[in-house]
């Protein structure tokens, strides 16, 4: 299952309607150009996958080693935050 589907899920199961509300992490939300609102608290925390940031070295044929990610995921729950809780950074 996909984070997408996972957040679908959760809006559905919790009576929240995906065409007039926007979840995303902080995280996101800065990225968009949006800082959380002071003193504001997520109301949903949602599990989704989070990719593994370990790295791992290889051995490459001509002898030299490498790191790479290892490409595993794990489940972590994730705090989101809705449209109303945000506000557009002044630049």
């Amino acid at each position: 299952m996909t984070n997408t589907a996972i957040i679908l899920e959760y809006m559905l199961v919790n009576n929240l309607d995906p065409n007039k509300i926007v979840l995303h992490t902080y995280a996101t939300w800065k990225k968009l150009g949006y800082q959380v609102k002071k003193g504001e608290k997520s109301e949903h925390k949602i599990p989704v996958w989070k990719p593994s940031t370990k790295k791992v070295e290889v051995e490459n044929e001509d002898g030299t080693k490498e790191e790479v990610e290892n490409g595993r995921y794990f489940i972590k729950t994730s705090a989101f935050f809705t449209q109303e809780q945000v506000e557009r950074i002044e630049k």
